[in-house]
């Protein structure tokens, strides 16, 4: 299985980082809007994964 890193916490330390050059920003933005145009409909599919868990679980 593999998984995918969340990019909130990188979001985070770029802006918090003032030797994040802004070219490096825009690198990062796109970067994430590309991950988050694959992730389709990423809030829907962690309800179905939560249904999931809790049916196998009985």
């Amino acid at each position: 299985m593999t998984y995918v890193v969340l990019y909130g916490v990188g979001i985070q330390d770029a802006i918090d980082n003032p030797k994040t050059s802004p070219a490096e920003l825009e690198k990062l933005l796109e970067h994430a809007r590309s991950v988050l145009k694959q992730q389709g409909d990423l809030k829907a599919a962690l309800s179905r994964l939560e249904e999931e868990i809790s049916r196998r679980e009985g």
